[in-house]
């Protein structure tokens, strides 16, 4: 899910840049159009206007549009940077509660380690668990939710026998 955010992301916030630029030219334009028919000393709303294919270069348009973009882009870091480590954080969490409630299964239930039966029963899991043993064993699982899980695995578990 991180990755997938990381690479989904950018494109989203240029495409947000790109709406606040182009909204602060209508803005920029509007304004001009207003101050120009006030100026030339008319009433009421002016006509709409573009200078056609003619751009002229406004410096203080220019940086205006430079401190639009800078600031986007700092939020759009912020914004990144917290996305990321919360989604980090939350999908570790989740997934160290997971293993601990499969684990109280395992041992409780069945009479083996996970690892013997994750070993035989889903090697490419266990094998990204092994992995990432370091950073799952730094995150702590949620309690109530490793109990919720173990409960719905025993419950599994003892339909699948019962039917046996």
């Amino acid at each position: 899910m991180v990755i997938a955010f990381r690479e989904a992301l950018p494109s989203i916030y240029n495409a947000c840049e790109n709406q606040a630029i182009l909204a602060y030219l209508d803005g920029y334009e509007a304004g001009a159009r207003r101050a120009s028919w006030e100026a030339a000393g008319m009433e009421g709303d002016p006509p709409r206007w573009r200078n056609g294919d003619q751009e002229e270069e406004d410096p203080a348009l220019e940086k205006a549009l430079d401190v639009i973009s800078d600031r986007i882009q700092g939020m759009s870091a912020r914004f990144m940077g917290l996305l990321e480590a919360d989604l980090e954080r939350h999908f570790v969490q989740e997934a160290k509660t997971i293993w601990e409630a499969f684990g109280l299964f395992c041992r409780e239930e069945l009479e083996v380690e996970p690892e013997k039966l994750a070993a035989v029963w889903m090697r490419p899991a266990l094998n990204e668990i092994k992995e990432h043993e370091e950073t799952l064993e730094s995150a702590e699982a949620d309690a109530e939710r490793v109990e919720e899980y173990r409960q719905v695995l025993l419950g599994a578990w003892k339909k699948l026998v019962r039917t046996k």
